[in-house]
């Protein structure tokens, strides 16, 4: 029998052809995958396509992930959205200011791809059972 679950969301902001690419590989055969270039193109994806979960890159021409985070969490329509932010800045400041604002998942660059997809496998079970909680709590 078919497994008619929703496949969760997925959006992808990074400036790299080449990381936008690998992230896709490891990710599409069990998620729905939205690619944005840039800072405001991914703003405007989170906005359309609501997703469950957006990687995010720190360090991008124009709008850096700090101040796109900033701009998802200011917003009442995407200030849920949970963000796991990515950076080759190998600081503790850097992922401390990440999750200062917002963000709930850090993954530093260059990445290995079974961590990212366990990273994100973690996160999405963490968001349902979050999901799942409120709704009880709702009732």
């Amino acid at each position: 029998m078919e497994s008619t679950s929703v496949r969760h969301k997925v959006l992808l902001i990074d400036d790299t052809s080449a990381i936008l690419h690998i992230l896709n590989e490891i990710l599409r055969n069990d998620y729905d995958t939205v690619i944005a270039k840039t800072g405001e193109k991914g703003i405007a994806s989170a906005k359309k396509f609501m997703p469950d979960l957006i990687l995010l890159d720190v360090v991008m021409p124009e709008m850096s992930g700090y101040e796109v985070l900033e701009a998802l969490k200011s917003d009442e329509h995407t200030r849920n959205i949970a963000v796991v932010l990515m950076s080759g800045k190998d600081s503790s400041e850097s992922e401390v200011m990440g999750y200062s604002l917002g963000a709930i998942d850090y993954i530093r660059k260059p990445f290995d791809p079974i961590v990212v997809k366990h990273r994100v496998d973690f996160n999405m079970e963490f968001i349902a059972m979050k999901d799942e909680l409120n709704l009880i709590k709702s009732r």
